[in-house]
């Protein structure tokens, strides 16, 4: 797979190392191919003189004969957003945990681009999951929506865990 960033960067020497690839979507019906692109919230905009430098760049590169359309997206940091984004995380990829994580249990605080997450579980609960493994499934997930350093720290949180857990009957 072509690194589309990387190949920018060789091509300008990083100039544009800023830039993350958020996505392509190719669609055959319409003939366009879309590329959307991440940039930091601390720089201000990117110059339409860039912009065209960038497009003309990748229309050579890739040879589409489709219409290329070129986004660009702030990425902005917000907590709520990055704890929704969190909990998204676990719905998806680690359900068994979902019991034990709640808004209240995840808190971030960022400064400039370096963004700080604690989650607090139970004791119980740290003590099954490998945490080097899953903070660098946490940090990849939000590595691909945001652009900033993330540093996750999991701490015991004071609370117990529920002696029984009431789900519904299979049978």
């Amino acid at each position: 797979m072509v690194n589309i960033v990387e190949k920018i960067n060789n091509q300008f020497n990083n100039k544009y190392n800023y830039l993350k690839l958020l996505n392509v979507i190719y669609d055959l019906d319409q003939n366009t191919c879309i590329i959307t692109f991440l940039f930091p919230y601390t720089i201000k905009d990117i110059s339409e003189e860039d912009k065209k430098e960038i497009e003309k760049f990748l229309k050579e590169f890739f040879l589409l004969n489709a219409v290329l359309k070129i986004k660009y997206k702030k990425s902005f940091l917000d907590e709520k957003l990055i704890v929704a984004d969190i909990i998204e995380f676990f719905t998806i990829n680690k359900k068994g945990l979902i019991p034990y994580i709640s808004i209240e249990n995840i808190s971030s605080s960022y400064n400039d681009l370096d963004v700080n997450i604690t989650i607090k579980l139970n004791q119980d609960v740290l003590d099954l999951i490998d945490d080097a493994e899953l903070k660098m499934q946490i940090k990849s997930y939000l590595d691909n929506l945001y652009i900033a350093n993330f540093n996750i720290n999991f701490v015991e949180n004071e609370e117990t865990l529920p002696e029984e857990i009431v789900c519904e009957d299979i049978l």
